[in-house]
């Protein structure tokens, strides 16, 4: 009898990371589980982040342009690198930015990246935690939980 649970990939966290991968599978005819300890990304996430459209487009398209449009702080003009050390620092040139890139804050920015793995396809465990791995014949076959197990051959 096949487990119910049982999909095929499981990914566990859902920072951009997981949840990047998590939509790759899903545009990929996959049937991948996020396991996420949170409903809403948690506050040890909140920080602003820059996100580069050539890093994203190939996994979310036109992610500017989408509907919902993503949650952007203010779009990234220009940039500009800092060193530091004790007693000094020094300073790149100013760069200018072309093309769709964006400053971020993470919390918001990675709960419109999961909404856009559910819209493919992919499934996210809310409220979940990730309590060790099934391992058997020395392989690792699942992630067990404080309420159930999860089986895939893909971790």
């Amino acid at each position: 009898m096949k487990n119910t649970n049982t999909y095929e990939a499981i990914v566990i966290g859902s920072g951009p990371a997981g949840l990047a991968c998590a939509k790759i599978l899903a545009d990929n005819g996959m049937n991948p589980l996020v396991i996420k300890k949170t409903r809403e990304s948690s506050s040890q996430g909140f920080h602003s982040g820059l996100i580069f459209e050539k890093s994203l487009k190939g996994i979310f398209g036109k992610f500017w342009e989408s509907k919902p449009q993503a949650p952007f702080e203010r779009s990234l003009t220009s940039q500009k690198s800092y060193l530091l050390d004790k007693e000094s620092f020094t300073s790149t040139d100013p760069e200018k930015m072309e093309g769709n890139d964006f400053i971020v804050l993470r919390t918001s920015f990675t709960n419109w990246m999961g909404k856009q793995v559910e819209k493919s396809g992919g499934n996210i465990l809310y409220e979940t935690l990730a309590k060790s791995l099934i391992i058997e014949n020395e392989k690792v076959k699942g992630v067990r939980t404080e309420e159930e197990e999860y089986y895939s051959n893909i971790v």
